[in-house]
């Protein structure tokens, strides 16, 4: 998780790219493995956090 918060701040992976790797179930032949169930499980108030943020400034872009 902390791989995840790192390359968002140093703008290597975009919102958009890391909330499709959490959608993305089609790795691993349609099952996670341990690894991404890991990052997963470890990482929801990071991915929650990021989609608040994602949204608000999607809303932020609708008002100018």
């Amino acid at each position: 998780v902390s791989m995840l918060k790192a390359m968002y701040k140093e703008d290597i992976a975009e919102a958009e790219g890391q909330m499709a790797y959490r959608e993305d179930e089609n790795e691993g032949g349609g099952e996670w493995t341990s690894g991404k169930q890991s990052v997963m499980v470890k990482g929801i108030t990071w991915f929650n956090w990021l989609e608040e943020d994602d949204e608000s400034s999607e809303e932020e872009s609708d008002e100018e």
